[in-house]
């Protein structure tokens, strides 16, 4: 009888060590587990940062390259203006050298 009660006695305190034991490593892992989520999420919010300032950056260049579009055609259609101008007063001045104004 008193090696059973020994027994029960060391299968408690066994029992009491693997408890504690299961706890500390339980809650080691759990604060891992959430260390790592919150990483995962600032990392998430950062990548979401910088994709937003991509896309701000995006809509300036495409804003950027229409207005130098339309400067451009804007130049060329001055330029054909001016030379269709010019191409009729040469015509006028070669009539009015011709005799025929």
């Amino acid at each position: 009888m008193g090696q059973k009660r020994t027994q029960n006695i060391i299968d408690e305190k066994i029992g009491t060590h693997l408890a504690e034991f299961q706890k500390k490593l339980t809650d080691r892992i759990e604060e891992a587990f959430f260390s790592r989520i919150e990483k995962l999420r600032r990392t998430e919010s950062s990548l979401v940062n910088h994709l937003d300032e991509v896309s701000d950056l995006v809509d300036r260049h495409e804003r950027a390259i229409e207005h130098a579009e339309f400067k451009m055609t804007m130049r060329y259609m001055a330029a054909g203006a001016l030379g269709g101008g010019i191409g009729a007063m040469v015509v006028i001045l070669c009539l009015v050298w011709i005799g025929v104004l």
